[in-house]
């Protein structure tokens, strides 16, 4: 959902918290606002007939008011305060992120609390269970994933070696999925880099 195209109750937005006022200019809204919404109660519809005029700019139009990229500094205060034990696989993609400081969560710590949202793994079961999250650990080949997270299918029973990024250092690229990123088997191409030191 873009984090400024939708339409929503005024009061159910003002009880769920808003928008996070500890994100900076833009970026990662719309993933914190859409997590909200699914664990603490509420939902996304899609409306085919309705009509929304965006224009979206080909650059970021703002400069940083700090030295930090406020992009990732939002998506890190996502990360800490919905992913919950999954932020692992956030920061594996993003290791670069860890040294970016999210500022103060406790406000959107204790608005989770308030509002008894459901957990994140309640989310990957309930509302996408099509996305493919790897083993937390690396385990050997023939060995089982636990039984409960095998029968809720949470989990593939995988070896992964390493997590990162391949670089391509005459075009200064690296590999990225060429499209949709829930496709089995998609087609790779060279992007700017993420980032990521592993």
């Amino acid at each position: 959902m873009a984090g400024g195209l939708f339409a929503i109750n005024r009061t159910f937005f003002h009880d769920i918290g808003e928008y996070d006022q500890g994100m900076e200019i833009w970026g990662g809204e719309n993933l914190e606002l859409s997590f909200r919404l699914w664990m603490c109660g509420g939902g996304l519809e899609i409306v085919p007939c309705s009509r929304v005029g965006h224009v979206f700019r080909k650059r970021r139009p703002y400069d940083d008011p700090n030295t930090f990229n406020s992009v990732y500094r939002n998506q890190i205060r996502l990360a800490e305060v919905w992913l919950d034990d999954y932020k692992q696989f956030f920061y594996r993609s993003h290791s670069a992120y860890r040294r970016t400081d999210p500022g103060d969560l406790t406000q959107r710590l204790e608005l989770k609390k308030r509002l008894k949202c459901k957990t994140f793994q309640w989310y990957l079961r309930n509302v996408y269970p099509e996305q493919h999250i790897p083993e937390r650990q690396a385990k050997a080949p023939n060995q089982q994933t636990a039984g409960a997270e095998r029968a809720q299918g949470m989990f593939d029973n995988e070896k992964i070696v390493k997590v990162g990024q391949v670089l391509n250092e005459k075009f200064n690229a690296c590999l990225d999925i060429a499209g949709k990123t829930n496709v089995k088997r998609a087609a790779v191409a060279l992007h700017p880099c993420s980032g990521t030191e592993d």
